[in-house]
């Protein structure tokens, strides 16, 4: 997923205007991962800009699903709607 979505240069200037992005290995921080309830690897969670945690998504994320979902996140569609119905609104999903 680093190589595929988040090291893209179009992911990059997206995560830069959206927010902070960060990794978490569970390896050497068992307790964030522990506390998220983190049962594989990748698992993107996304945070509102208070910090709280909005959606939780495991598994590897596709680049134009990413995208669709950072969209999902800064244009606050989170305040209206579940994630699952915007995905499908936005036609997300179909091996992005």
């Amino acid at each position: 997923m680093d190589r595929d979505v988040l090291e893209t240069k179009e992911i990059r200037e997206e995560l830069g205007r959206s927010g902070m992005y960060f990794r978490v290995n569970g390896d050497t921080a068992p307790r964030i991962a522990s506390e998220n309830n983190l049962m594989g690897y990748p698992t993107t969670i996304l945070l509102d800009e208070t910090g709280k945690k909005l959606i939780q998504i495991p598994g590897f994320i596709g680049k134009k699903d990413f995208k669709t979902v950072l969209a999902y996140l800064t244009g606050k569609h989170y305040k209206k709607m579940p994630l699952i119905d915007f995905l499908k609104k936005e036609g997300a999903g179909r091996g992005g």
